[in-house]
Order: C-alpha cells, then structure tokens, then sequence
C-alpha cells in the first residue's frame, strides 16, 4: 500500500464502527525506509496510510476499500510518515518498531488516531521507549510527538523488556490506554489522558 514500495516491515491496522452511511474508517501503519530528501535516508521511519471501507450494496456490489477523497473533505490520501517531529524524533530499530494504531470510538472524534512505535533512548538512557502521535481525522499530526512511557528521571520506568511488546486502545472518552512490558518482564498499564500527553502509570 506504500506509494514507493521498498522493504516494509510490521503492519498494524485499525478499523472503526460504521458511521450513519455505513462507511468505516481504516488506518494501516508499518515500519519503511526514510525516503529521499531526508537528512538521514538509511534510517527506517514510521509510516501510515488512510483508507474508507464503503459498505457496497451486497448484493449486487460487495464492500470495497478506498482511498480517502480531499474533494469530499476525506483529508490526506497518501501515506505519510508518522515520527516527523525534528525535535523528539529519536531513532526507530527498523526490526524492534512495532508500530501500533488506535481510532477514537467517540463520535465526536470520529476519524481520530493515535499511532504508537518503539523509538530507541536518547543519550544516557538504556532500552527502547515507546513514542506516541496523535492525528486529527483528516489525517495531520494534532500536537507534537510524545513518549508515552516518560518516566525521565528512572530508567527502568521508560525502557521496554527485549520483547518491545505494546499495544494501545483509544477509549470512548478520549483516553488513550498502553500496554508494555518494561525491563524485568512486568507488564504495565499507562493512561494518557484526552487532551495531554502525560502518561499514568500502573503495574
């Protein structure tokens, strides 16, 4: 589904309920090189794509994805990459990625999605820490990116186990729920809660 198609690794996808039309939104995210005109182009980065599941007339005609249509409001239809903010991006493991999608389940938030992927430390700290972007339902990056595992002052609090395991869930509230196994092979439950991007931690 890459406009440029090159080595992608690690999909995830993550599909809303029907709105009144029937139409469903679909975000997939996977793990690709940094194309050309980047500063660093053998580094992997983050990607993502939008589609619009339509529900057809079954029968005679089954449902069908599509490309989201800026005509029609739809938002951006190319894929894009998601881990684009100079002053947070850290590095990402091409291999230890991961990336993760969640969609809003408010209806007032319809189209909303957040996307979460394992980034390596910066200096001084050991061990992946998961990074977090929000996205309005158009598809454009809502705030800058964040670590959601942002304990800084311990390093075990924000590193992740060798597994760099997670998963994410966007609640009917606007929270944002992440799963991890830190170092130690604990699982641990963070919220972040609608509007910030500060996570709540619990073992």
């Amino acid at each position: 589904i890459e406009q440029h198609p090159s080595s992608q690794i690690s999909p995830a996808v993550a599909v809303d309920a029907p709105d009144q039309f029937g139409r469903s939104n679909i975000v997939v995210t996977w793990v690709g090189p940094t194309p050309l005109g980047e500063p660093c182009f053998y580094c992997p980065a983050i990607y993502a794509r939008r589609f619009v599941l339509e529900p057809g007339n079954n029968p005679p005609s089954p449902a069908y994805i599509r490309d989201p249509n800026p005509s029609l409001g739809e938002g951006v239809k190319s894929d894009f990459i998601v881990n684009n903010q100079s002053i947070v991006r850290g590095p990402v493991n091409f291999a230890n990625a991961n990336p993760m999608v969640a969609l809003s389940a408010e209806p007032t938030h319809r189209g909303r999605f957040i996307i979460a992927w394992n980034s390596l430390p910066p200096s001084g700290f050991s061990g992946d820490e998961v990074h977090g972007q929000y996205f309005d339902s158009d598809g454009r990056p809502m705030g800058c990116e964040f670590r959601m595992t942002n304990n800084a002052s311990n390093t075990t609090n924000r590193s992740l186990a060798a597994s760099a395991r997670h998963t994410i869930a966007y609640a009917s509230n606007g929270n944002v729920a992440l799963a991890y196994t830190k170092i130690g092979s604990e699982v641990w439950l963070s919220v972040i809660p609608a509007g910030t991007a500060e996570a709540l931690d619990a073992e």
